[in-house]
């Protein structure tokens, strides 16, 4: 009876550690990614050719033919039921005005 009873008492520790061990492991900061991932010195990194770099492909613009937004424009964008004024430089919603919604009179 008592080997039993010991028997039992080890599988629970063991599994109670293992348990520890698995919390442990998924509640672990995760580290933060190196900048300049190290690569093996036999990894050669291709480079693109001279033909690839100048024709761009088809249907895509260049970067040089996008206009550049100044910092404080903003464009009005309206529905039928919202007027919203939206910052070029991001695309965050600066104004929002649901048009037909009725305001309550004791606000």
């Amino acid at each position: 009876m008592d080997t039993r009873r010991l028997i039992l008492v080890l599988i629970f520790t063991f599994s109670s550690f293992m348990l520890w061990e698995s919390w442990q492991k998924y509640n672990q900061p995760k580290p933060p990614a190196a900048a300049g991932a190290a690569l093996p010195a036999d990894t050669a990194v291709p480079q693109p050719t001279a033909a690839l770099q100048a024709a761009p492909a088809p249907g895509t613009p260049a970067a040089a033919q996008l206009p550049a937004a100044p910092a404080g424009e903003t464009f009005t964008v309206q529905t039928d039921l919202v007027k919203a004024t939206i910052s070029a430089a991001g695309g965050d919603i600066v104004g929002l005005d649901l048009l037909k919604y009725k305001e309550h009179e004791n606000s």
